[in-house]
């Protein structure tokens, strides 16, 4: 788990030819767990593999790339008979207060902090206004951006707070480890992206440790709660077991 991680950060961060290197490594860990029928690393690196294979055969919108890769997770964990139920991330939640206020206040702080950056660096930014920025009326433009960031940041959230977290909170055991991981495989794909360069891949980095701390604490605590219920279950079934059964 953690090689695989760590040769997805070193992936956009280093020349093609060693971000192919890097690449093969991870189908060579993905084959070996598989092999060994690991449920945490077996769909993760595949994940992991359907996102690589999409970027080198030239797919340039990453979260087209996610996407699909969530997609694919998501087939081998539905049809996979050793893989069912280990997704235990993906469920829904509520929307309560706490969740309301997290998300307005990541709203604020993403917002303040890409505007900063934006205004005391003046980066290029030319390439992804190019591909992503078409030609229509401002209104359009408007809510187009509205839904594209819902979008991206859906897909973002599932990949690296589902998929990458809770792989690696199931191979590390819960603690700062699995989260600062995750948080660093976010910051690295930002090194080409909005905000970009180290220290856009630094402020990434940063938002993944505080929203990933949130999360894995949300779901950790409904994995707990689950326990408790199975084992409350399994305890009544057990007492209504007549002796000498």
């Amino acid at each position: 788990m953690v090689s695989i991680t760590l040769l997805c950060i070193a992936a956009p961060l280093v020349r093609r030819n060693a971000a192919i290197t890097a690449a093969s490594g991870i189908v060579v860990l993905a084959v070996l767990a598989w092999y060994k029928r690991c449920p945490a690393a077996a769909p993760f690196s595949t994940f992991c593999v359907i996102c690589l294979s999409l970027i080198f055969s030239g797919v340039r919108y990453f979260p087209v790339i996610l996407a699909l890769g969530l997609l694919g997770y998501a087939g081998v964990v539905r049809i996979v008979p050793w893989l069912r139920g280990t997704a235990t991330w993906a469920r829904w939640g509520s929307f309560d207060a706490g969740v309301c206020l997290l998300s307005v206040a990541a709203l604020l702080l993403a917002a303040a902090a890409l505007l900063t950056w934006y205004l005391l660096l003046h980066p290029n930014i030319a390439d992804i206004v190019g591909a992503f920025v078409p030609r229509l009326p401002f209104g359009l433009l408007i809510v187009g951006g509205l839904i594209f960031s819902m979008v991206n940041a859906a897909v973002e959230e599932g990949a690296y707070r589902g998929v990458f977290l809770h792989a690696l909170d199931r191979s590390l055991g819960p603690g700062f480890a699995a989260l600062l991981l995750q948080a660093v495989a976010f910051g690295a794909i930002h090194i080409r992206g909005f905000p970009r360069g180290w220290l856009g891949v630094g402020l990434a980095c940063i938002f993944g440790v505080l929203i990933g701390g949130h999360s894995a604490t949300r779901w950790r605590h409904v994995r707990s709660v689950d326990n408790a219920r199975f084992h409350g279950r399994r305890d009544r079934r057990n007492r209504n077991i007549p002796r000498g059964a």
